[in-house]
């Protein structure tokens, strides 16, 4: 499956420690250059600059060929749509809730750090529950409501 990536699904994954089950559970990452620069960012956290400045080599940098210019978002969102858009990817990696917003109205399929998480943990690349604790740790906002859904959803899964 290829997916384009926003800054926040990416920076948080990279936070976790787990930024290593994408390539995994997706087939090809792409990332907007204006992403990369969001997260080497002088206020990211040092490992999030550090994962920046060394991507690693499954990641895929790609600069749109035009950008949408009538959405009011920050660039790393307004890049990742409009790559999105022009790749026709299955998904677009955003947790924002305009920016993902604007892409659903643009046909884009999105899902964001949470949905990310549970597609590792089906494939058995980590502890759903675990990664949920340790993603409360951050300043990562989501409702209690659908971190519920994701862990019954995870221990239905597990009681197969």
């Amino acid at each position: 499956m290829d997916v384009v990536s926003n800054t926040s699904p990416l920076c948080y994954l990279i936070l976790l420690e787990l930024v290593d089950v994408v390539p995994v559970v997706f087939t090809n990452l792409i990332v907007p250059p204006s992403v990369l620069t969001e997260l080497s960012a002088s206020d990211s956290p040092e490992i999030v600059r550090q994962w920046a400045t060394a991507p690693p080599k499954w990641l895929r940098v790609l600069q749109p060929t035009s950008v949408l210019s009538n959405l009011q978002l920050h660039q790393g969102e307004l890049h990742a749509i409009s790559l999105a858009l022009e790749l026709r990817v299955q998904r677009l990696l955003i947790d924002e809730r305009a920016g993902r917003a604007a892409a659903k109205v643009l046909g884009i399929p999105v899902a964001g750090t949470l949905a990310v998480l549970d597609l590792a943990s089906e494939r058995g690349l980590l502890h759903l529950p675990d990664a949920i604790d340790r993603l409360r740790k951050t300043n990562f906002r989501i409702s209690e409501n659908l971190i519920q859904q994701a862990l019954r959803k995870d221990a239905a899964r597990r009681s197969k």
